[in-house]
């Protein structure tokens, strides 16, 4: 239990940074393979018109355990089904050096207060990816973070709560946290803690009431309210449309100012992906800088690295693979990018890829290699960069 005296710390800290509460990135969907323009840009909400609460309401009525309940509640944010997912997985063997890499370039802005930063390194604490799992230093991550409004933190607090294990279980504590994250916006949270309301004794509700009012009061007029949805659903984040212009000035002052490196549109595409696609090495190195996540996939299960190869942009590839980011992860049709970049004629980035250590001999879903992509188009300067590595040589 993080307790109310924890809960209340630092709230002058947490409003000094300026939390600003940027909503869905509306960032453009990046090219096919074969494409070179996106279509319009979209926004979602993951709550509307589904009927979910009454149908959570049915299975609580039949007596389904609550934890599942809960689960059913994250199929309504991308954001904490992923986590969940990774609460999954299974204790790594040892640390991969590259993800140990990726890991540690995430402490420095955790430390400095990016509230996206602390979130992406305490789910990286509860896999063990990159780091040795410590599941009670990322509670204590997802705390700070939480502190500071960051609705992603915020919602897996309260499922680890509930869940019990990574945190002593508190069915109040975890209603408080929904209840602000439902504050900001999020209608996963609002339906969590209605679900979670008729599991809990009228002291726990009370209390859960208790921690709300007394942050509240304290938070005052300190921090903003969150961002309002614009009308036109077309138009982009002020963030997302600073990634899009590549204006670095505006995006540094907004992440400074609390803005969320990991908001995604209805793809699942946020500003690294935004600007990888694009090849602006600029944002890709500020984005790292503060701790934003590079391995992040989109619905697709595309990487920003697997976009920048697929648009031949060199820097961003090196960028990226200098980072420590997994150079052959497999998007959903199980194409690396190396692949991408073979399939779209980029030779220098092919090379670039090679050289970072790509596995030639990976296929994907269709049994295809990346050799099979240039054969296919005739590439002639790709097939003579992956022959000789066909057999290993």
């Amino acid at each position: 239990m993080l307790g109310t005296a924890l809960l209340l710390s630092g709230l002058v800290h947490a409003a000094g940074v300026g939390i600003m509460a940027v909503g869905p990135s509306l960032s453009e969907v990046g090219p096919s393979l074969s494409e070179a323009a996106p279509p319009p840009p979209v926004s979602v909400d993951y709550a509307s018109g589904d009927g979910s609460m009454s149908q959570l309401a049915n299975h609580l009525a039949q007596g389904e355990p609550l934890v599942q309940l809960l689960e059913r509640v994250a199929e309504l944010d991308r954001s904490l089904a992923a986590a969940m997912a990774a609460l999954e997985t299974g204790e790594p063997e040892l640390l991969d050096p590259r993800q140990a890499k990726v890991a540690q370039r995430m402490v420095k802005p955790a430390r400095l207060g990016y509230a996206h930063a602390q979130y992406n390194l305490a789910l990286r604490r509860l896999a063990g990816r990159g780091v040795p799992r410590d599941r009670a230093g990322a509670v204590e991550g997802l705390g700070k973070a939480a502190r500071q409004g960051y609705v992603k933190a915020q919602l897996l607090l309260g499922y680890l709560l509930v869940k019990g294990g990574e945190a002593e279980r508190d069915l109040a504590e975890a209603h408080f946290w929904w209840t602000l994250a439902a504050d900001r916006g999020s209608q996963a949270a609002a339906t969590g803690y209605e679900l979670l309301q008729t599991r809990m004794t009228p002291e726990e509700i009370l209390r859960s009431r208790g921690l709300a009012s007394e942050w509240r009061s304290a938070m005052g007029d300190l921090a903003p309210p969150p961002t309002p949805a614009a009308e036109d659903e077309s138009r982009q984040s002020p963030l997302m449309a600073a990634v899009t212009s590549g204006d670095v000035a505006a995006l540094r002052t907004m992440l400074a100012q609390g803005g969320d490196a990991g908001d995604t549109d209805l793809y699942g595409r946020t500003a690294m992906i935004s600007a990888a696609w694009r090849g602006d090495a600029r944002i890709v190195d500020l984005l790292l800088e503060v701790g934003a996540e590079p391995e992040v996939v989109d619905v697709d299960g595309k990487t920003p690295l697997i976009w920048a190869a697929s648009n031949g942009h060199e820097e961003v590839v090196a960028g990226l693979t200098d980072a420590g980011v997994n150079i052959d992860s497999q998007d959903g049709g199980g194409l690396t990018a190396l692949m991408r970049a073979a399939w779209n004629g980029h030779a220098d980035t092919v090379k670039a890829l090679l050289e970072a250590g790509a596995d030639v001999g990976l296929r994907d879903k269709s049994g295809r290699t990346a050799l099979d992509y240039a054969s296919d188009l005739g590439y002639q300067d790709i097939i003579l960069l992956l022959q000789p590595r066909k057999d290993g040589s």
